[in-house]
């Protein structure tokens, strides 16, 4: 069974996907921490009970992974946009290539996420990452209300009836969360905030 976990917005620095996503949003971006095997690092909004946006970018001060980064942030967009989805819980059957669980780190906690190894994403963005949290743990416990609330996931694929399978077979529970339309690969989301309803 699986749950939405939490929206990835990719930018080439922090600095400029947290001013992208603050003007869009009106409120401020609460505060992060470095992944060091990943070289990244991020800011985080609480945005619904247990859900919640990430800004993520490139770290400068980080060691080179070694391997392409998650989320494709190689080559990170410019202007930022949502780059990937993700949802936790662990399903019985995986029947897409999401990429094997590997451990990751932030400050103090850890969890462990599949990703594609080749930093691409899963069904062109399509299908979520898997996260999987220790029981107990998750970092919105420690978030405060932002005013903004998540209403829509706008996936937009080419390989819609591929995706809905797939999320029907891995039993994802928040499906109404989700609105599919046929086209090119992007991701948008729709959010209730304090200035009214904005789309990213």
């Amino acid at each position: 069974m699986l749950l939405f976990d939490h929206l990835a917005i990719g930018a080439s620095t922090l600095e400029e996907g947290v001013a992208f996503a603050e003007a869009a949003l009106g409120v401020p971006m609460g505060p992060g921490g470095a992944h060091p095997r990943m070289a990244t690092h991020n800011r985080l909004l609480l945005a619904g009970a247990g859900r919640y946006i990430e800004v993520i970018a490139p770290d400068p001060a980080g060691e080179p992974p070694g391997v392409p980064r998650w989320f494709g942030l190689d080559t990170p967009p410019s202007p930022p946009r949502i780059v990937s989805w993700v949802a936790r819980g662990r399903p019985a059957i995986i029947p897409e290539p999401l990429g094997e669980p590997a451990p990751m780190s932030r400050g103090s906690l850890s969890w462990t996420i599949t990703f594609p190894r080749d930093g691409s994403l899963p069904l062109g963005g399509a299908l979520p990452c898997l996260i999987d949290w220790p029981e107990g743990v998750h970092p919105t416990q420690t978030m405060v209300d932002s005013g903004v609330v998540l209403e829509k996931l706008i996936i937009t694929t080419p390989e819609t009836a591929r995706a809905k399978a797939a999320l029907a077979v891995m039993e994802f529970q928040d499906m109404a969360l989700l609105e599919f339309r046929q086209g090119p690969a992007a991701l948008n989301a729709r959010f209730a905030t304090p200035r009214g309803t904005v789309e990213i």
